[in-house]
């Protein structure tokens, strides 16, 4: 789990919810069995019309999410694996807008961009392999990105797991549960970031111009270099399990 900054709310998205406030009113004074903060979300349309109507604000989910995956540098909330605006992308409430529909559902310091939880194959991940937002489901987390001190609550080993810090910490320990952050497949996609950095490919030429491939280990030196840069920004991105490699690194020096 990497900190999340959040920036001011975007200005259209506040001048949609001012036009529709009638509409998502309505929907907050339903009877909880009728779900008032599922019918106040669906006032927020997937994407912008075809053909837009003059004198009428727009807006849409993906726009939203567009704004959240700049403010966390395209990468999951939860887990720090690489999201790109689409349909394995998806907006999470992180207070559960079921709870508090009103405040909730269209509070954007209450949003954030994560995981949708599929496999390539598109299908919804099942048992131990789900995590983040198939995980979450509608359950609160005790340690939340927005807290400057959330990375401080978890350790990561150089094979991929994750840990509550210290190992008494119930609120870390239960936050990795919900969220599912030993996945097998996010396991298996840090470890595999946590090679690619450690242990780099060095290419070479033989006499016959042969390339030659070979796995060494970076050094110290190396590794304190990567340390000054790994959870910066790189252009508009954060690294992918910027703070995973960041521990492990730590460990080497």
């Amino acid at each position: 789990m990497k900190y999340i900054m959040k920036k001011s709310e975007p200005s259209e998205f506040a001048e949609w919810k001012e036009q529709e406030k009638d509409n998502l009113e309505s929907c907050y004074k339903r009877p909880k069995e009728d779900k008032p903060s599922e019918c106040a979300w669906n006032n927020l349309p997937s994407n912008l019309p075809i053909n837009a109507e003059e004198g009428i604000i727009y807006y849409s989910k993906k726009q939203l999410k567009g704004e959240l995956l700049d403010e966390q540098g395209l990468i999951c909330a939860f887990c720090m694996d690489k999201l790109e605006n689409n349909h394995h992308c998806t907006i999470d409430h992180l207070q559960p807008k079921s709870e508090n529909p009103r405040e909730n559902t269209f509070d954007y310091f209450n949003l954030l961009a994560v995981c949708e939880g599929k496999n390539p194959s598109e299908t919804p991940l099942k048992g131990d392999l789900r995590h983040c937002n198939n995980k979450k489901d509608n359950n609160p987390i005790e340690v939340s990105p927005l807290e400057p001190t959330c990375e401080e609550n978890f350790i990561f080993d150089a094979f991929g797991k994750i840990y509550p810090n210290p190992e008494e910490n119930e609120n870390a320990a239960n936050t990795i549960e919900k969220l599912g952050l030993n996945s097998p497949i996010l396991v298996r996609k840090r470890k595999e970031e946590i090679d690619r950095i450690l242990f780099p490919f060095t290419v070479e030429f033989d006499d016959n111009r042969n390339i030659i491939e070979s796995i060494r280990q970076i050094t110290r030196q190396e590794a304190l270099s990567i340390l000054t840069t790994i959870d910066q920004r790189s252009g508009n991105q954060f690294k992918p399990f910027c703070i995973t490699i960041k521990q492990v690194l730590q460990t080497l020096i």
